[in-house]
């Protein structure tokens, strides 16, 4: 339970720093992406420039070229923050040359647009009021660059021709840049969001499972309370006419046998509690071996016999296996699946009835049949055992039960990648059955 407990702490708080984490990815992108385009920039409008006459912005353009490297190599080198916080002075310092070179009425100023979302998604985690800075920055240039009159350079318009195609290219530089921003956000809210999905239905399946773990605790310590408290109150209660020395040698002998019964039955549930508890915390580790199906057949005759005495029980065992025959996997779970099958197959069975156990070849495994002629089981019944729910009924002679050993069947035979198969008619009987893999 605490296991499950700091598993889902775990993943309830990894939703968030998943997120920040994808968003700081996401900014990395957009920086190199943001490299790319002040590179083509540089280029394409050098060449603009140069082909109109623009001499003095064509140098300006020109001179970005080296920074931009120099943005490129601190990426290169690991230097991230430092990569952004030069790539994000540079791109504001070109902007602002240009604009005092050739005034706001050609537009360039409304670079600052995508310049101040880029920073803003560019810088993200611990990097995010370096960002708030820059963006702070950039406005306050482009207020300084739409209303002063200072200029760099007497540089002037040749023509009007030649300022619509200017304000033309700067604008498309603008939609270009604000575009592909766009797309990159747009990504990244979705990928945050189809993660933060995924993330909610893992929560819901870790709810579910805390919620039945602890509807099965409480339900569990229910029985446990009742099944070890009846035949403690029983051997006590023996012991107290033992010491009253008034008992004779015939009820002597009765409680001699009810209290042995008795111990025997708290035994094995402390044995079952235990393997169960194991088993839920992971301290039960598959080991995978070969084991011969005539060493399970001997341990089958051994447990049957055991079991069964007492209510006179007619086994019959079907093992048409050649000799040296093998199965993979673990030999106590093996062991305890039968043990708790056959358990329950006496359990729910008549005195004088009959329980088989049998092997079938199926080609590469090997598929084994524990079949009885007792009372059956409800399709509910079948339901709670294969949905791992814990559950007792009274067997035929009133034997008492917990509800741990099908779930420990269950559970070991998963650990075989095998199923439990149930097929059952009430009053009939039951036959349990499943596959182990040949070796």
């Amino acid at each position: 339970m605490e296991e499950l407990n700091n598993l889902y702490n775990a993943e309830s708080a990894q939703p968030a720093s998943k997120s920040v984490d994808l968003i700081e990815e996401k900014g990395k992108k957009l920086h190199v992406a943001l490299i790319y385009l002040v590179g083509a920039y540089a280029v394409i409008y050098f060449c603009i420039n140069w082909i109109f006459g623009q001499i003095e912005q064509a140098y300006i353009t020109a001179c970005i070229m080296p920074s931009v490297i120099l943005t490129w190599v601190l990426y290169k080198k690991g230097f991230y923050y430092y990569s952004k916080l030069w790539n994000g002075l540079q791109i504001n310092a070109s902007v602002l040359i240009l604009a005092l070179t050739t005034g706001p009425e050609t537009y360039i100023p409304a670079f600052y647009i995508p310049i101040i979302v880029g920073t803003l998604v560019t810088l993200q985690g611990e990097e995010r009021m370096t960002g708030y800075a820059l963006s702070a920055l950039s406005i306050v240039l482009m207020a300084f660059t739409l209303t002063t009159d200072i200029r760099l350079f007497d540089v002037t318009i040749a023509s009007t021709e030649s300022l619509r195609i200017e304000r033309i290219a700067n604008m498309l530089g603008v939609g270009i840049i604000s575009g592909l921003e766009v797309i990159y956000i747009l990504r990244i809210s979705n990928d945050i969001q189809n993660q933060l999905v995924a993330q909610t239905a893992k929560l819901d399946e870790r709810n579910s499972q805390m919620v039945a773990a602890l509807y099965t605790r409480d339900k569990m310590m229910s029985m446990l309370s009742h099944d070890l408290r009846s035949p403690i109150a029983s051997i006590h209660a023996g012991m107290e006419l033992f010491e009253t020395g008034t008992v004779d040698a015939e009820l002597q002998t009765k409680l001699f046998s009810q209290m042995k019964s008795r111990t025997g039955q708290t035994l094995a549930l402390m044995d079952k509690l235990l393997l169960w508890s194991r088993s839920q915390t992971r301290s039960i580790i598959y080991r995978e071996e070969s084991i011969a199906i005539a060493q399970i057949e001997q341990f089958v005759k051994s447990v049957s016999y055991l079991f069964a005495h007492e209510k006179l029980i007619h086994f019959t065992y079907l093992f048409d296996a050649p000799p040296g025959a093998l199965v993979l996997g673990d030999r106590d779970m093996i062991e305890a699946i039968f043990r708790n099958l056959i358990s329950n197959a006496i359990k729910f069975t008549k005195p004088g009835g009959s329980v088989s156990v049998a092997l079938q070849d199926c080609g590469m495994t090997w598929k084994f049949s524990i079949a009885d002629n007792g009372k059956g089981m409800t399709r509910e019944q079948v339901q709670m055992i294969t949905g791992g729910e814990s559950f007792t009924t009274s067997g035929t002679d009133k034997e008492k039960g917990h509800g741990l050993g099908m779930q420990l069947v269950q559970d070991f035979i998963r650990k075989h990648n095998s199923m439990l198969s149930i097929d059952t008619v009430i009053d009939k009987g039951t036959t349990f059955s499943f596959e182990l893999p040949k070796a």
